[in-house]
């Protein structure tokens, strides 16, 4: 017995004294102690199975970053443009020469600031005169509501029936009829794109999940001069509806005006959009949706056409712009657009406030000429002028080496 207590005692003091070192170090450190602590017989070991306190929570996910894609901005560099812009122009116009030193004072303030796509900053000043006049229009004014959808492309291109399907949603969230929503009802309301895409989720907790810039991009659009933010939806659609097209943009902005689609005599077909535009639906599709929406329009009738409708589409924005005392030269007012086309319904045979078939209307020289030459719903494509630039002061880099 004797023999046995010796043989036990000192691994057993040996045990108790690594315990009492173990428990002292964490003493010491201020640690907790993670696992348990089994002293068994002349065994002193740390039990890994249980443990002591939870184990710390991973580390939360970092944030979704839009990666830099060419030469379209990120949303957050489209929301600082945006903000600017709101600044110094807030009625959405603003003059091509203000417009150009604002974009030549920004090239410059990024460096290294990350306020502008890299290939923007490569531009000179007669390459950004050049993206400046096509946004311009004849009244040497810059819709620049216009420039930021050219900038946030390659975007969904909606047809005319995805336009007019979205119309009618808006209108059934607008209980009052007010022709505003509110971001709730907006950020509800599916538009031609989906805004709640799958993404795939990276297995590595540390990595941050997918960017979702179709979602982050449709909340640009709220009017937020208002408190609460709105959205002039009708006006939102007039945008979209633009087209490469000055004909083809014209007739889809009237179509959502109208609420319907639009049937006119050109022999035309409709216009495929730019390469750059990820359009929501294919060219034929579209066309045979058109093409069907024509056919059962006019089993119930001609679709017609009143002068306040045209004034919604051809009045230049100044003239809806309040407080503005002195339009620009030329430029006529709501009256002088409300007395020309009087004059055109009367030439046709109908009365002021009549409405006419557009397939009547359209063959009218005047009309003919205002669809042709209107740039205000000319959807214009900025990045061919930064890429082409790119491309060729990469291809005079390659032969100078």
């Amino acid at each position: 017995m004797e023999k046995w207590l010796e043989a036990h005692y000192l691994p057993a003091m040996k045990s108790i004294d690594q315990l009492s070192e173990v428990i002292r170090h964490h003493i010491e450190a201020g640690d907790k102690l993670k696992f348990e602590l089994v002293l068994e017989c002349t065994d002193f070991y740390l039990n890994g199975d249980c443990l002591m306190v939870a184990s710390p929570a991973p580390p939360p996910r970092p944030a979704p970053l839009e990666k830099p894609t060419g030469s379209t901005p990120t949303i957050t560099q489209l929301q600082s443009l945006h903000q600017q812009l709101c600044n110094v122009a807030p009625s959405g116009l603003i003059s091509s020469s203000e417009f150009y030193s604002l974009l030549m004072d920004l090239i410059v303030v990024t460096l290294g600031k990350n306020t502008l796509p890299e290939p923007w900053i490569k531009q000179n000043e007669t390459q950004m005169m050049e993206i400046v006049s096509l946004l311009t229009d004849e009244y040497e004014l810059i819709d620049w509501r216009k420039f930021l959808l050219s900038a946030a492309l390659p975007w969904p291109f909606p047809s005319l029936s995805q336009l007019l399907t979205v119309l009618q949603r808006f209108k059934a969230a607008d209980h009052g009829n007010t022709g505003y929503i509110n971001e709730e009802q907006y950020l509800q309301t599916e538009l031609w794109f989906s805004s709640e895409s799958v993404l795939p989720v990276p297995e590595d907790p540390s990595e941050p999940l997918p960017y979702d810039r179709l979602a982050n991009l449709r909340k640009l659009f709220a009017d937020h001069s208002f408190s609460p933010s709105r959205l002039d939806y009708l006006i939102m659609l007039q945008y979209f509806a633009a087209d490469p097209n000055p004909r083809q943009g014209f007739i889809r902005a009237l179509s959502v005006v109208l609420g319907q689609h639009l049937k006119h005599s050109s022999q035309g077909h409709l216009v495929k959009s730019m390469p750059s535009i990820e359009e929501a639906t294919e060219l034929d599709e579209d066309y045979k949706e058109a093409e069907c929406a024509l056919a059962s329009s006019s089993l119930l009738g001609e679709q017609e056409v009143s002068i306040p409708a045209l004034l919604a589409v051809i009045s230049h924005k100044v003239t809806k712009i309040k407080d503005v005392i002195h339009l620009p030269p030329d430029c006529l007012s709501q009256e002088e657009h409300t007395e020309q086309l009087a004059h055109i319904f009367r030439e046709l045979g109908y009365m002021p406030e009549d409405c006419i078939p557009f397939s009547v209307l359209s063959l009218h020289p005047s009309i003919q000429d205002l669809m042709e030459t209107s740039t205000h719903f000319q959807l214009v494509n900025i990045h061919r002028v930064l890429l082409a630039h790119r491309d060729e002061g990469e291809a005079n880099s390659s032969t100078v080496s």
